[in-house]
């Protein structure tokens, strides 16, 4: 799990930026060969249009959806942290700091848990380190980003990384009801004559009205969906059953960044529900190896639905920690010590050298949330050319 950053003052530099140089378009600055377009998933970092793996793309044009089937789910409903699959263009290779970039044409957002928040337990500072939903336990840290403070039974929606054995949180949505309740996991048995299958340590039975992903069997990564007054039967009904992955089944470039949830062999694991063939891949960073729970950044292609990996770079918690969230957008509510971009409040130490005016474009940088979730941003920029809203 990442260990809780310590509060430390953030220092912040205000500049003024440009919105990025130009670059030369690439499919995914030499990963893949053949084809075009781009497939992403992973949690969202950054807002102004969205930014997944280091990749920022325009979703102005992107058909947007949830995995929850939730009408009227639209780009304006994307948030840090949420956990989302991305089909879009070729990308563009960024310079310098500024990331690679894509025009989406698909974006899927999909939650892996949602239910009451039970056990929340805090450390020393108050800060909650962990909770359960459905009886699985949630590790947050100051990564995690949360809509709404959270209290010992508020029905929740939760976004992150899963594997077999650990959960680490990217988003906490607080949901004002929950009729029905959502876990993922990998099946570990399955009857098809009982109709029944196992996951998570809870038994569920699906009837004749309940389609079966492609591939359905034991190993599979599935997201479970169940009506709430049903949870404490021993064998559950469920409402739906839908595969852990949703991408291309080719793409001459592709990204994911999550857990590795299942080792097969060793050279073939998976990753947010996707199959890793590490055949050719270079790794880097991962001197322990490839195991369940390590995280991992994959690049590579998309070949018959497996990510044949060119790269694989290995996470610790220093390097997640030191990883920036960002956000580029109009500042409005601006007090003292605090602005609001993209709907997220930052918290800054007041700057030397002008106020941050209303409604001025800006580009923040953190690496964490204090407890009041807000962004400690360590970097303002004013952006001269017009930004989204």
């Amino acid at each position: 799990m990442i260990k809780k950053l310590a509060w430390l003052a953030a220092g912040v530099f205000i500049g003024l930026s440009g919105c990025g140089g130009g670059s030369s378009t690439t499919a995914g600055s030499g990963i893949g060969s053949g084809g075009t377009g781009s497939y992403t998933s992973g949690p969202v970092t950054g807002l102004g249009s969205i930014i997944v793996n280091g990749v920022r793309y325009n979703v102005e044009s992107a058909a947007v959806s949830d995995d929850d089937d939730t009408v009227g789910f639209g780009k304006s409903d994307l948030k840090l942290g949420m956990f989302v699959e991305v089909q879009g263009s070729d990308l563009t290779t960024g310079t310098g700091s500024t990331p690679d970039t894509g025009t989406a044409k698909l974006v899927k957002v999909a939650s892996d848990f949602v239910g009451p928040a039970r056990n929340i337990t805090r450390n020393l500072d108050g800060d909650i380190t962990s909770f359960t939903v459905f009886g699985r336990t949630i590790h947050v840290d100051g990564k995690t980003a949360y809509s709404a403070a959270l209290t010992n039974g508020d029905p929740v929606a939760v976004y992150g990384l899963v594997s077999a054995d650990g959960y680490t949180a990217t988003r906490v949505q607080r949901l004002a009801f929950a009729p029905v309740y959502k876990v993922t996991g990998k099946v570990v048995a399955w009857n098809p004559s009982t109709r029944t299958f196992s996951l998570g340590g809870r038994i569920f039975e699906y009837g004749t009205d309940v389609s079966l992903p492609s591939g359905f069997g034991v190993g599979s990564w599935v997201r479970v969906r169940v009506q709430s007054l049903v949870i404490e039967l021993a064998q559950i009904p469920v409402v739906s059953v839908r595969a852990a992955a949703n991408g291309p089944v080719s793409s001459p470039v592709a990204r994911i960044k999550g857990l590795v949830g299942a080792v097969n062999s060793s050279t073939r694991f998976v990753v947010n529900g996707v199959t890793v063939d590490a055949t050719s891949a270079t790794l880097s960073d991962l001197s322990g190896g490839i195991s369940e729970g390590v995280r991992v950044e994959v690049r590579g292609r998309m070949v018959d639905g497996v990510l044949v990996a060119k790269t694989i770079e290995g996470e610790d918690d220093a390097k997640v920690e030191a990883k920036e969230i960002e956000l580029h957008g109009r500042a409005s509510a601006v007090g003292a010590d605090t602005f609001v971009v993209k709907g997220m409040t930052v918290y800054f130490v007041p700057l030397t050298g002008g106020a941050i005016a209303d409604r001025e474009c800006v580009e923040v940088r953190g690496t964490r949330f204090n407890g009041n979730q807000q962004l400690v941003a360590t970097e303002v920029k004013r952006q001269r050319s017009d930004c989204d809203d």
